[in-house]
Formats: C-alpha cells, sequence, structure tokens
C-alpha cells in the first residue's frame, strides 16, 4: 500500500484473530490511548479517511504515514469485528457520533451525516441531544399557537417512532430542504425508534426553520409518553435528562396551521369551545396537554364516523354536532353540522387532521355533495402500524389547490423486543416449559407408584379399609396435581410455540399483559387477534383511549356528558340559521388526487 493511499474498509474478522501491530504494543500506554482517541474522532468511529491533519498529528508522535494507515486497518477490525454468525447484517456503531462530526465548523449541523448514523441505530451523545432539544424548542417557542401557511406543501400524520417509514415517507413527499412540511404529531410511542424521529425531525426544524413546520399530537405529552414506551426508549438508549429536554421540547409545539387560508390544520379534530380561528391563539400551549378543554380538544377529538351515523339515524342532530368521545374517554366527536358550521364561520374549505388509523393510510369525512370535496381529510403516515395493522401509509401533497394523496407501504427496520424487553425475560416461556414439563414427569411417575402400592398390598380387612380410604385420598390429590401442572406444561408450549406472536400481542396490550382468556383458546385466537387490520385495532382499541384511573375519568367526562352539545356560548337564533349542509362553496374548489406510490411488496425483516 502506498503511503498517501487510505486503508480498505476491511471484511469481516473473528475477533480471535485480531492482534494489534507490533511496533504500536511498544509505545507508551497513554501515547496509544491519544493516538487511537484521535483517529476515532477526526473519522468518524474509523469510518473515513485519514485527512492531513491527522496525519500531521500521528507524525508528532513519531509515526509514519504507513503506520498511520497501518493502525487505523487494525481499529477498523477491532471496531467490526464480532462472533455473531449474521456477516449480512451490518453491526451498529459501537460509539456515539462525534460532536465535531455532527455539527459544522460555523455551528451548523450536517444533516447528511446525522441521517447516515442514525438508519445504522447510531446513537448521539446526551450533550448533543439536549442541545438539539434546546435549540429546536426555543425556535418553536417563537412560533404562534396557528401557523399560516402557503403550498407547496406536504402534510404528514403520525409516524409513532417508524423512523424508516419517515425515510420512505421523504422519498415520496420531496426531499426535506426543497420540500414544505407539516407535520400533524404523533412522532413518539408504539414505534421503537422514536428517539431518532424526534432528533431527525428536529434537526431539520434547526436546518430549515421555514420550510418543516411541527405540530403537537395527544402522545407529545409526559402523561401517554410514560404510559407507553418513549420513556422507556429514552431510558434504553440514553437517560431521563435527555427524556426531560425532548418534552420541554414538546411544550413547545405549535397546535394548529391554516394552508392557503383554506385548510385547517392540526392533529385531533374540532372543539366545541372554539368557535373562530383566532381563539386558537388565545390557548396557553406552553405547558402538559391538559385532560379536557379546547387545548386538548384540538389534539384528541374525532370526526364520527359513518357507522355512529348509519346506527343512530333517527338522532342525526345528537350525531352531527358533538357529543361524548367514548373511545377515547376524554374529549368529543364531532358530527357533519358541526364541521360544516365551523369551515363557514371561518370561510375555510375543509379540515385536515391525523390521530386515527386505516388501511389505507387515508379517510375522507363528510363529503360535500356539490363539491365532491370531504370536508374533513385524515392523514396517517406510519404504515403497517405497531408492526400488525397492515395499513399502508399515506402523506398529503398540496400544490396549487390540488391535494394528492400518496400512499405507500412499509420498510423493512432492525428488531427490538417489543418495549425493549431484556432477552432473559423473553426466554422464560422456554425455561418454564421444561421445567412444567420435569415437574410432570415427577408426579406422573410418583401416581404410579401410589398405584402400584395400593394394588400390593393385601393387609387384614380392617386395615385395608382405613388404607383403601386414604390411599384414594391421596391418589386423588395427586391426579389433581398432575392434570393442573399437565395444563401449565400446555400453557407454556403454547407461549413458546407462539412466542413471536405473543409478544407482539402484548404490545397492544396497554398494560402489556395478553387478554385474559385467550391463551386457553389455544394458537388460533392467538394468531387471529393480529391477523387483519379490523382484528388488530380491535385488539389494540384500550390503547386510543387517554389512560387514567375511575376516579379520573369521572371526574372528566362530565363535561362531555350533555346530549347534542354545540358550539359553546353560541345564540340559539344563529345556530337555528345555520345554512344548508351543502350550502358553503369555497371560492375554487381543490382536486382530489389518489396516487399508490412504492407500492412494493414489503420487505419482512
Amino acid at each position: 500500500m502506498a503511503a498517501n493511499d487510505p486503508p480498505s474498509i476491511p471484511a469481516y474478522v473473528p475477533i480471535s484473530q485480531i492482534s494489534s501491530p507490533a511496533w504500536f504494543d511498544a509505545i507508551d500506554e497513554s501515547a496509544r490511548a491519544e493516538i487511537v482517541d484521535h483517529l476515532k474522532e477526526k473519522t468518524n468511529n474509523f469510518a473515513n479517511e485519514i485527512s492531513a491533519e491527522t496525519y500531521k498529528f500521528t507524525e508528532g508522535h513519531k509515526l509514519t504515514k504507513d503506520h498511520t494507515n497501518e493502525l487505523l486497518t487494525f481499529c477498523r477490525q477491532a471496531s467490526v469485528a464480532t462472533d455473531r454468525p449474521k456477516l449480512e447484517v451490518t453491526c451498529p456503531p459501537q460509539n456515539a457520533l462525534a460532536s465535531n462530526l455532527l455539527f459544522k465548523k460555523d455551528g451548523s449541523l450536517d444533516v447528511p451525516i446525522l441521517k447516515e448514523h442514525l438508519t445504522k441505530e447510531g446513537r448521539l451523545e446526551k450533550k448533543d441531544c439536549i442541545k438539539i432539544a434546546l435549540q429546536a424548542g426555543k425556535i418553536m417557542h417563537e412560533e404562534p399557537n396557528l401557523l399560516r401557511l402557503k403550498d407547496p406543501l406536504t402534510v404528514v400524520g403520525d409516524i409513532h417512532g417508524q423512523f424508516f417509514d419517515l425515510l420512505r415517507c421523504f422519498k415520496v413527499g420531496g426531499e426535506p430542504g426543497t420540500t414544505s412540511y407539516l407535520f400533524l404529531g404523533d412522532y413518539v410511542d408504539r414505534g421503537c425508534f422514536a428517539s431518532e424521529v424526534v432528533m431527525y425531525l428536529f434537526s431539520l426544524k434547526i436546518t430549515f426553520p421555514k420550510k418543516m413546520y411541527m405540530l403537537r399530537g395527544n402522545h407529545e405529552s409526559r402523561h401517554l409518553t410514560a404510559f407507553f414506551n418513549f420513556k422507556d426508549e429514552c431510558i434504553y438508549k440514553y437517560d431521563l435528562d435527555v427524556y426531560d429536554a425532548i418534552m420541554d421540547a414538546f411544550d413547545n409545539l405549535p397546535l394548529s396551521a391554516t394552508v392557503n387560508d383554506q385548510f385547517l390544520c392540526m392533529h385531533g379534530g374540532l372543539s366545541p369551545d372554539i368557535r373562530y380561528l383566532r381563539e386558537i391563539d388565545e390557548i396557553n400551549r406552553f405547558q402538559e396537554v391538559p385532560r379536557e378543554g379546547p387545548f386538548c380538544d384540538l389534539l384528541w377529538a374525532d370526526p364520527v364516523n359513518e357507522e355512529e351515523q348509519q346506527e343512530n339515524q333517527e338522532d342525526n342532530d345528537f350525531y352531527d354536532w358533538f357529543f361524548e368521545n367514548e373511545v377515547r374517554q376524554c374529549s368529543y366527536k364531532y358530527g357533519t353540522k358541526a364541521a360544516n358550521f365551523f369551515l363557514q364561520k371561518n370561510n375555510l374549505t375543509a379540515i385536515i387532521r391525523a390521530h386515527e388509523v386505516f388501511p389505507d393510510g387515508y379517510k375522507m369525512h363528510f363529503l360535500n355533495k356539490k363539491t365532491k370535496v370531504p370536508r374533513v381529510f385524515t392523514i396517517f403516515s406510519a404504515p403497517n402500524y405497531c408492526d400488525v395493522y397492515r395499513n399502508k401509509g399515506a402523506c398529503l401533497k398540496i400544490t396549487d389547490n390540488t391535494l394528492n394523496i400518496r400512499q405507500y407501504v412499509w420498510s423493512a427496520h432492525p428488531y427490538y423486543l417489543p418495549n425493549f424487553m431484556d432477552v432473559f425475560v423473553w426466554s422464560l416461556p422456554f425455561v418454564a416449559e421444561k421445567a412444567t414439563s420435569m415437574l410432570h414427569s415427577i408426579l406422573n411417575q410418583a401416581e404410579i407408584e401410589t398405584a402400584n402400592k395400593d394394588s400390593q398390598n393385601p393387609g387384614n380387612s380392617e386395615v385395608v379399609v382405613s388404607d383403601e380410604s386414604g390411599l384414594k385420598e391421596k391418589s386423588q390429590v395427586l391426579k389433581n396435581k398432575v392434570v393442573a401442572v399437565t395444563k401449565m406444561m400446555n400453557l407454556f408450549k403454547l407461549l413458546r410455540e407462539e412466542q413471536q406472536n405473543v409478544v407482539t400481542l402484548k404490545q397492544l396490550s396497554p398494560n402489556k399483559k395478553l387478554p385474559n382468556g385467550i391463551l386457553a383458546k389455544g394458537p388460533d385466537a392467538i394468531k387471529h387477534a393480529i391477523s387483519s387490520f379490523s382484528s388488530a385495532k380491535a385488539t389494540d382499541r384500550a390503547n386510543e383511549a387517554f389512560p387514567m384511573d375511575k376516579k379520573t375519568q369521572a371526574k372528566m367526562m362530565t363535561r362531555t356528558q350533555s346530549r347534542g352539545t354545540r358550539f359553546s356560548l353560541m345564540d340559539t337564533e344563529e345556530l337555528d340559521g345555520l345554512m344548508s349542509e351543502d350550502g358553503h362553496l369555497p371560492a375554487s374548489s381543490p382536486t382530489v388526487q389518489i396516487d399508490d406510490v412504492l407500492n412494493k411488496s414489503p420487505i419482512k425483516g
């Protein structure tokens, strides 16, 4: 190798075959550590080429360029050396991304390097995570509650920690920096890569503050992130200081946005306490998400679904306005008249929101009979939600008054056990099956021996009668034990055989436990619970509600008990004089297009 040629990236080498150069072992220990630390920092964990600065540094330690190249090759081999057999799977970086590589000399972020590092499952320095969160929070703090945006713009719904699907969304929606984006919230929880999602989006916000806009979702709260898995993820990958910094930044997220003064965007939906857009700016958003009120409604409310409207046609006035949201256990559901009235009062065309998963990644609600444009769009951008829903993801591109819904399927991603479970806990069903199998064998043998003694003990008639009674009682107790252990053995056998499905099903459970009685129904019941979109959604239904105890639930629901709730503080005459359902026509009706892009068979990883 010539002196100026950079060393090549080594192939896999078993760790037992790696040895450091003899000349390097002869150097003073402190000097060796200083040289390696310098190489590690200046070459991005030994991945990049050696710079002239590094050659100059090593020359100061009396190393030639050949020696420096040889040392880098050794460090690369040592950093990738492993005894695991899956050589085609790239090892995650062992060290956090160095600050001088993450930040350029002018203090700006090197987003491409950050993206590459996060894609490899790399992590950042704790101080850099906190710095990014603080910078992003400061920028968002200066933004109003209600953003006023113009197209062209791409609107993105829930991400839920699915970082690799977020990267696919950027391919579909346009390259960040050249394309303006509006994210509708729910960046964290459920998925295992929420910290990567947050750090990447915050970095884009810092780099392109006038092209990347983020709204707050109901999961950007301390209550939900502690109930679900984002807090656990931060502790697993970083620590509580990083979690607290991110949550403080979430307190600064705006609540809603208008696009072209025609479309109102938020995470959840309408509130009976918000009549005009200007009232959104009056909300104090710099706090934890409250459990009721207009702030809560913007993040939690849902449009009434078609099934509810059809089943309750005799009570349309109730379901056309606001009524209690039993699924969420907080906020409201809103109907056609509520949406139509709000749009007319604020001269808007439609509402664009996220918050709900649908098979196609989007849903159009309350279609206007004259314009054929829905009053409410739902956009959900996390395909194959929770790895079981098998839904598509979608984003909404708004260009020249044209709404282009672009769908995409899920991407392969590295595997984590749900809720960052450790391997020991995961292996317990295997251990339990072996233990119960041994216990079953012991008890079964004891029963056989007891039966043999009973048949071989003649004795006198009086004793026999007494012994027979006692032996039968003991024999029955032993049989009951054998039956009980047999049931346990079959149960743990089922847990072992269906371990992957059981782990996935536990992830959908709010208490991280299996639904009652499902193991007794056998493997078919477990598979059915996660076999389709509808069954997965039914299993996951409990997770859609605001997590709380019964006392809090009773207190919260008092606000939503009145039947047919309309807009607060509104005159009866004004409501009774509401224009006809399709009376509001926008100045120029938008066109809606649907594109199914990147619709390739998903890679199952």
